[in-house]
Formats: C-alpha cells, sequence, structure tokens
C-alpha cells in the first residue's frame, strides 16, 4: 500500500518505448541504467567585452589613427596657394642672386620682326542660324520631354507646368527667340 501512495519518479530525460515496463503505465518502475543523473556543473558565459576584446582594442586603435590623420595632416588652403602664387615672382625679383652667373663676351641687341609681334587670333567662326520651322521642332521636342518627366512633390510639378505653359506660347507665337 505504501507504492500506491508515492508520486511517480521524474526523469530528466524521457525514457525510450523500448525501455519502458510492458504495462506501460506512468507509475511502472524503469530500470535504474536509464535514468541519468544531472551534472552540477554549469557552463559559465564569458562576458560580452572579453570575448571581443581584441576586437575592440582594434577598432579603437583606428579610430585614434584616422582622427590623428584628420586634425593634423595639413591640407592646402585655396586661399593661401593663390596668394603663394601671386607672391612667388615678387619674391624672386626681390631676392639678389647669390651665384654669380656667367655673361656671355657678346651682348646681341634685341631685333623686333615681324614674326615676335603680336597677332591677335582670328574671329570665331559664325554659328549656323536655325530656321523658325527647326526652332518650332526643337519647342516642340521639348514640350515632349517635359511631358514625359514625373514630378516627385507639389512644387516641382507647378514647376514643370509653369515651364510647359511658356513652352506653348512660344511655339504658337509668330515670332520666336533667337536660339543659338
Amino acid at each position: 500500500m505504501s507504492e500506491a501512495h508515492t508520486p511517480p519518479k521524474l526523469f530528466v530525460n524521457k525514457p525510450k518505448k523500448g525501455l519502458q515496463s510492458p504495462g506501460g503505465e506512468k507509475g511502472d518502475p524503469v530500470p535504474s541504467a536509464t535514468v541519468r543523473q544531472p551534472t552540477a556543473t554549469p557552463l559559465k558565459k564569458a562576458s560580452l567585452w572579453s570575448r571581443y576584446k581584441g576586437a575592440a582594442g582594434a577598432l579603437l586603435f583606428v579610430n585614434l589613427g584616422i582622427g590623428a590623420y584628420v586634425l593634423f595632416v595639413r591640407r592646402p588652403n585655396p586661399q593661401t596657394t593663390e596668394k603663394a602664387a601671386d607672391t612667388e615672382p615678387e619674391a624672386q625679383i626681390a631676392k639678389p642672386q647669390e651665384t654669380p652667373q656667367q655673361v656671355p663676351s657678346t651682348i646681341m641687341a634685341p631685333t623686333n620682326t615681324p614674326s615676335q609681334e603680336w597677332v591677335p587670333p582670328p574671329p570665331p567662326p559664325p554659328k549656323p542660324i536655325v530656321s523658325p520651322e527647326q526652332q518650332r521642332e526643337i519647342l516642340q521636342w521639348i514640350l515632349e520631354e517635359k511631358r514625359k518627366i514625373k514630378p516627385r512633390n507639389k512644387v516641382e510639378k507647378v514647376q514643370i507646368n509653369e515651364e510647359k505653359q511658356y513652352l506653348k506660347k512660344l511655339i504658337r507665337g509668330q515670332e520666336l527667340p533667337v536660339l543659338s
């Protein structure tokens, strides 16, 4: 009778069907070979810092290197380079030459020949004149391209509509602006 009042045993792992008693009842005793005792050594997880200590150090080192480069490397300032370019010829003229140069024994007088005189460059060729029919075709093409544009917001849509109205006005008008 004492066996009837004992609670069923709790197993760590569920026993396999082949190891259960033939009766199949829950309270039936199971051979002790299938019962496993839990081990009392829980695994300790390493902290996040100790796991990635090397990567964190490398990242810190790289960031410090980039910061030092950005802060301490001199970049040329466009204003100072222009000033330096302007002052260099003056500095060369103002400085006396320290090394003596040899003067040629015979000095020739400069002669002005027609080949050395300044000749103005030739005027650019005239641009072809666009006929009014071609201008209307160009404006019509621009209008078609404006119709294909999909506006992103209301402001852009209003601007495109104004441009299209202006192009329609130019196409319908008698006089066209000069396109060059």
